[in-house]
């Protein structure tokens, strides 16, 4: 499809929705492009993205899997962890380890920090997630109650701005 774009001429950052046909469950690459015929010399993008209906909470080291569109918790969902290593010239990924959720949609997996790879079956669906989550540590080592806990694990709450990104 063609989707013609407002002219700017105010050298400003600007953002655009798109809606694109409905689609079934799978993964897809959204290919763009400035020329109909996709030509080398023209400004190409592409972004991968999955249409499920699999959705994930992460709290610490717990996920929650939710029906996308009731809420209802997905008990039973398999999930595998990968661990994700540089070799040569590509990444090679190897599975970690495997969790199922229990009833109520949650698996716990202790080693899990939310950076490695991680896949969720159920019924024929899946929800791929390469997050980058990164936890924030306290590790006051005069405070000797909590000493190298986090800030999560002693019930407190940090929130970071990132003033460098334009996403705000």
């Amino acid at each position: 499809f063609i989707q013609k774009m407002p002219a700017t001429s105010d050298y400003q950052n600007h953002a655009v929705e798109i809606s694109i046909p409905a689609l079934e469950k799978g993964a897809y690459i959204l290919l763009t492009s400035t020329d109909p015929d996709f030509k080398m010399n023209s400004s190409l993008s592409a972004i991968n993205f999955s249409v499920t209906n699999i959705a994930f909470i992460m709290h610490g080291q717990d996920q929650f899997f939710l029906d996308r569109k009731s809420g209802r918790p997905l008990g039973g969902v398999r999930i595998e962890v990968y661990d994700r290593q540089w070799k040569k010239d590509a990444y090679v990924y190897t599975l970690d380890t495997s969790l199922t959720a229990n009833g109520e949609g949650r698996a716990t997996y202790e080693d899990y920090l939310g950076n490695d790879p991680m896949m969720a079956i159920y019924k024929g669906d899946t929800l791929a997630s390469n997050l980058a989550i990164y936890q924030t540590y306290n590790n006051d080592l005069d405070d000797e109650e909590g000493a190298g806990q986090s800030a999560m694990d002693k019930g407190e709450k940090e929130l970071i701005f990132y003033l460098d990104r334009s996403i705000y």
